[in-house]
């Protein structure tokens, strides 16, 4: 007797718009004059949207995530200017995930793959299992 599980779901694949591009160049360059600003992460999800790689769900829920965390301090540091003249941390970090228009197209990818899941929920039945988690047996 041979044990199969069903395969996952795939995983979906989105690419960055050109706002998010021109954000995420525009910080690898400031944060390479002025020495500051984003992680090592947020550099390196800063040239994936340059590139204009496919974005995971799983990555576009980080950026979601990212932005849902630090837009807070945007009233606070999004305009401002340190003493060289150059944008804050702050800015140069919020720039490399793709800035404002990462934070709009983060938010909308996960809402669209929350109505996704909500519609597959309504479609099973409290009783049945989500397909990655039915084994079936075959005999052999």
């Amino acid at each position: 007797m041979q044990l199969f599980k069903v395969a996952a779901r795939k995983k979906k694949m989105a690419r960055p718009n050109e706002g998010m591009k021109a954000a995420a160049k525009r910080a690898l360059a400031q944060r390479a004059e002025y020495g500051r600003g984003g992680t090592r992460t947020g550099a390196i999800r800063a040239r994936q949207i340059v590139a204009g790689e496919n974005l995971s769900d799983s990555t576009i829920k980080r950026m979601y995530s990212f932005f849902s965390r630090h837009s807070n301090n945007k009233a606070k540091f999004y305009d401002k200017k340190e003493n060289d003249g150059g944008p804050t941390a702050w800015r140069i970090a919020w720039d490399l995930w793709g800035g404002n228009a990462g934070f709009t197209w983060s938010k909308s990818k996960v809402a669209q793959m929350q109505e996704k899941n909500n519609k597959f929920q309504e479609a099973i039945t409290p009783n049945e299992k989500h397909p990655s988690e039915v084994s079936m047996e075959f005999k052999s």
